[in-house]
């Protein structure tokens, strides 16, 4: 039995133009046989799948091409904490001396520590000198740093510090006291060059730290000369200082167990004294080494050993001048995302006001997560 078909002009017996081409040749006065029909839809359903066939084909092409890239990238580029290696070789952190890399991490570290040999001069009230105080103080340190990984090439960080020192005895707590340091840092890490086993970036910083002080005798003598009740006599007094750095840090491992790394950095900064030029040049040099017991045997331990030298102590510019630290620290290497060890450094200090320098020892504990 033929099949009807409705035309688009709503008159029966007259065929539209699409269905006239369809019908191959089977056409009647408003009708196409069934047979003809049949033929065309099994076209149609051909045509279908050669589409579906098409598009699985193209899928399938594009996704192979997709994963061949990505696993040529998983081998050419090192991601989270395999940014921080070099030559099989995953560098230890030292608090005292940043590293080169740019990558991702959290860094926290605390540390207690004491000074001796400060001298502080005693005055009579017309100036002159007439006797030296010696004394000793302690200290506490809060160190807390992000640094985030912009891309391959470039990183940003933040860094938030505290600390507190305290005289010890009488003579320290008369010309010394109390004193707190808080500051804050803002810098970033531009990668310049990285082979297998060299990692060169350059860097810039910018620090500021707000001081407060608590000093007796500076107090007294205040008072003795200008009286209570005004801006001279005041028991606590507080400063600032600003200081702006940027330089190169160099990471080598020839061995997959063993590091070093290198920086110089150079800059200006405005001491916490008033006494002092309002700005003055500022100098850091330091270096360290270290090895990796981990990748040689079953022990995931590291050790680590450096020095910093540098013509300006950052919180302690009121006491202190040029200083040169050495520090060791030991670390579990078990992990890559995770570094925990203990620090110990020996700095000596030029002293302010005296010939006699400052020693200085400190033991921090530092952790260190790297995303």
């Amino acid at each position: 039995m033929p099949i009807e078909h409705e035309p688009s002009s709503g008159r029966r017996g007259h065929l539209p133009c699409e269905w006239r081409g369809g019908c191959l040749g089977d056409v009647r006065e408003g009708h196409c046989s069934a047979r003809a029909y049949a033929v065309q839809n099994e076209r149609g359903k051909g045509n279908r799948d050669n589409m579906q066939r098409a598009i699985i084909v193209i899928a399938a092409v594009l996704l192979s091409v997709s994963i061949h890239v990505s696993a040529i990238a998983q081998t050419t580029t090192r991601v989270g904490p395999e940014r921080r290696a070099l030559n099989g070789h995953r560098f230890l952190p030292a608090s005292d001396l940043p590293d080169a890399f740019v990558n991702t991490f959290m860094r926290s570290a605390v540390g207690a520590g004491s000074a001796v040999n400060l001298r502080a001069p005693v005055e009579d009230l017309d100036g002159n000198v007439v006797d030296t105080l010696d004394g000793s103080i302690a200290f506490l340190s809060l160190d807390y740093e992000y640094q985030q990984a912009v891309n391959r090439w470039l990183a940003l960080r933040a860094n938030v510090t505290g600390g507190a020192r305290l005289g010890t005895d009488q003579q320290a707590l008369l010309f010394q006291g109390v004193t707190g340091v808080v500051g804050a840092a803002f810098g970033t890490t531009v990668r310049i060059l990285e082979r297998k086993t060299v990692y060169v970036a350059a860097v810039g910083d910018l620090a500021w730290n707000q001081g407060y002080f608590v000093t007796p005798l500076d107090w007294v003598r205040d008072v003795i000369d200008n009286g209570l009740g005004n801006d001279s006599g005041k028991l606590v007094a507080d400063a600032s200082n600003l200081i702006a750095s940027g330089g190169a840090r160099v990471a080598y491992s020839p061995h997959r167990a063993l590091g070093l790394t290198a920086l110089a950095e150079f800059g200006f900064t405005e001491p916490f004294r008033e006494d002092v030029a309002k700005s003055r040049g500022l100098v850091r040099l330091g270096g360290t080494i270290g090895y990796d017991f981990g990748t040689t045997t079953a022990l995931p331990i590291g050790l680590l050993g450096g020095f910093r030298w540098e013509n300006f102590s950052a919180g302690g510019d009121d006491i202190a001048d040029r200083s040169w630290r050495g520090f060791f620290g030991i670390s579990y290497t078990g992990r890559s995302d995770f570094n925990v060890g203990v620090e110990m450094s020996f700095a000596r200090l030029s002293q302010r006001d005296s010939s006699e320098s400052i020693d200085s020892g400190q033991v921090r504990v530092a952790l260190r997560y790297y995303f």
